[in-house]
């Protein structure tokens, strides 16, 4: 079923907004996270947990990244040139990338900026999670790739945080701008 669901439109976005905490932008909204989900014809809408793990077993995780960030970035860029258009520029939009996709080096950097290119997107206002075991799972080869990232001016989030392999020394040495 996972391997048709994209050729059948059956994945689709829902974005979750992040709400600011502080003084400044208490109450109010900052930014966003997508979040994939699958609208399964028989099994009703699925969460992620549900189909992602499946997606890594069987090779599916690259098209279903791709589709997640060519989806996304065409959203973003539209809601920037119409009803967002006045937004602040320091409204931001949260993807998540897996470890595949991360290990793919110069051809994942190359897919993002040209999606970053293609919608008119400024890598400013875009934030990549990264969780901490997909990051130490090769981390000098990861760590070069989140650099070139960085040089698209698109930030980076160490999601789930303290999970795992935890070490406030090793933070110095990642280009992150955020531990979540």
């Amino acid at each position: 079923d996972l391997r048709h669901a994209l050729a059948r439109g059956e994945l689709t976005l829902h974005w979750q907004p992040v709400v600011s905490c502080n003084a400044v932008h208490a109450g109010g909204i900052v930014g966003a996270e997508v979040l994939v989900r699958w609208n399964h014809p028989r099994d009703g809408l699925l969460l992620p947990d549900r189909f992602v793990p499946l997606a890594e077993d069987c090779g599916l995780i690259r098209p279903l990244g791709q589709w997640t960030l060519g989806r996304a970035l065409s959203q973003i860029g539209s809601w920037r040139r119409g009803a967002m258009k006045n937004a602040s520029p320091a409204f931001w939009y949260a993807l998540n990338v897996s470890a595949t996709e991360l290990a793919q080096g110069d051809v994942y950097v190359a897919q993002l900026q040209e999606a970053l290119e293609a919608n008119g997107v400024p890598g400013s206002c875009i934030e990549l999670e990264v969780t901490e075991r997909v990051l130490m799972s090769h981390l000098t080869e990861n760590v070069e790739t989140l650099r070139r990232v960085g040089a698209l001016g698109v930030r980076v989030a160490i999601d789930d945080f303290g999970t795992g392999y935890s070490s406030l020394a090793y933070l110095r040495q990642l280009p992150i701008e955020k531990l979540k």
